[in-house]
């Protein structure tokens, strides 16, 4: 009856006519989508807990949330940057890395669609990426095809990866954090 690559549309077979696949629209998923009687396909929706630590947090979501800015984080203000520019963020956040300012420790769950793979817009010179993946992944696999000259986290300390060096303190890319990316000319 199915592909094993179906979207909501083309596998509507699995979904009775009142429950589309309301996460999952025009997204194609692995998986027959049986979950649709969940109203939830766990194939692209998503938790993720984010931890804050007091003070100032580089940090991004590997989820799209589907709550606003305000809901997620309160009074607090992000800000990205973005072509050479800081950007304040007001609304929902995007795949891009951000800084956040926490009076306190917390965590705040983030609940939305999943992404499915990292896709970086990188530019020449600094650009803030997030990792767009609820797993950790090999830095030095990540951007073999750019010049890369280094790449910078902060989460209460630096950490780094410069191609090339024999010690670097920064060897994976982790969901919830961000990344300050260099590319060279």
């Amino acid at each position: 009856m199915c592909n094993g690559s179906e979207t909501h549309l083309s596998c509507w077979q699995d979904c009775k006519p009142w429950s589309l696949d309301g996460v999952c629209i025009n997204r194609t998923d692995s998986h027959c989508d049986p979950d649709c009687a969940k109203q939830v396909d766990d194939d692209c929706w998503g938790v993720f807990n984010l931890s804050l630590i007091q003070g100032w947090n580089l940090v991004s979501s590997p989820i799209i949330p589907d709550e606003n800015i305000s809901i997620l984080f309160g009074n607090s203000t992000l800000y990205s940057y973005s072509n050479g520019t800081w950007v304040q963020l007001n609304g929902n956040i995007n795949l891009s890395a951000f800084w956040i300012y926490m009076t306190q420790n917390t965590s705040v769950e983030v609940a939305g669609a999943k992404v499915e793979k990292n896709n970086f817009d990188l530019h020449e010179g600094w650009n803030l990426v997030g990792h767009a993946s609820l797993v950790d992944t090999n830095i030095s696999t990540m951007f073999t095809t750019l010049n890369v000259t280094g790449i910078y986290s902060y989460n209460g300390s630096w950490l780094s990866y410069v191609p090339n060096r024999t010690i670097n303190t920064l060897t994976t890319m982790k969901p919830g954090y961000g990344y300050w990316v260099n590319v060279g000319g």
